[in-house]
C-alpha cells in the first residue's frame, strides 16, 4: 500500500513540473508571481483592497506583470503611460469578449451581450438597438412601467 502511495504521489509530483515546465514555455507573457494550481493568484489579492495588493505586487514584478485570475490569465498594466500607449497600439486586439457558450442556439450563440466588439455582426445588432429600441418615441412607450416600478419602491 505505501509502494503504490509512493509512486502515486512521485508520478503526480512529476507530472506537475512537467506541466509547470511546459505551460511557461508555451505563454509569452510578462513576468509575474508563482500562483497555486486551481486559484491562480487570487489568495495574493485577499486581505486589502484589489488596487492595493496590485500596487504591491507592480512594486515587485515592474510595471507589467501576468497574473491568473482562478484559470484565466490577465495582463496587469499598473503604469499610466504604458496603458495609454498599450491601448493606443493595440486597442483593436485587447477590446474584446471572452469567447462564450451561452446565448441563443437560433443565431449562432451571438447576440449583443455576446458577439466580439469588432465586427459587422456587432455593428450591425448595435445600430438595429439603437435605431429601434432607443429612440424618445420608443422609452416614451414604457414610462408608465417605469412609474410602475418606482411607485414600489417608494
Amino acid at each position: 500500500m505505501a509502494v503504490i502511495f509512493g509512486v502515486c504521489f512521485a508520478s503526480s509530483i512529476f507530472l506537475l513540473v512537467v506541466w509547470r515546465i511546459l505551460s511557461s514555455k508555451l505563454n509569452c507573457l510578462p513576468p509575474g508571481p508563482c500562483g497555486l494550481p486551481l486559484i491562480g493568484h487570487l489568495h495574493m489579492l485577499r486581505g486589502m483592497p484589489p488596487y492595493k495588493a496590485l500596487e504591491s505586487l507592480s512594486r515587485k514584478y515592474g510595471p507589467i506583470m501576468s497574473l491568473r485570475l482562478g484559470m484565466i490569465p490577465a495582463v496587469v498594466i499598473s503604469s499610466k503611460d504604458l496603458a495609454r500607449e498599450f491601448f493606443n497600439a493595440h486597442d483593436a486586439n485587447f477590446s474584446n469578449r471572452p469567447y462564450m457558450i451561452i446565448g441563443d442556439p437560433r443565431y449562432g450563440f451571438v447576440s449583443l451581450a455576446t458577439s466580439p466588439y469588432i465586427g459587422r455582426h456587432w455593428k450591425n445588432i448595435s445600430k438595429l438597438y439603437t435605431r429601434m429600441l432607443f429612440t424618445a418615441k420608443c422609452i416614451d412607450s414604457f414610462s408608465w412601467v417605469r412609474s410602475d416600478e418606482l411607485s414600489h419602491v417608494l
